[in-house]
């Protein structure tokens, strides 16, 4: 039950809050007329962030079942 609850919680912030998250970030960079280095930083971010998250949730996978 444990696993599952934990599943639904990874899978819930990875596939809603994060890209709301994103969503809200874009948006700012758009009304404040972001310059070419913010965009740049900002595309850096989202894949690193989705990649951390997941990474996250492996290791603690990993290390529930050792």
């Amino acid at each position: 039950m444990k696993a599952a609850l934990s599943l639904i919680s990874a899978s819930l912030v990875i596939c809603v809050t994060m890209p709301i998250w994103y969503f809200i970030l874009h948006s700012i960079l758009s009304a404040i007329h972001a310059d070419r280095l913010l965009w740049f930083l900002f595309w850096i971010y989202v894949p690193v962030g989705l990649f951390a998250a997941i990474l996250s949730e492996i290791a603690k996978r990993g290390a529930e079942k050792s």
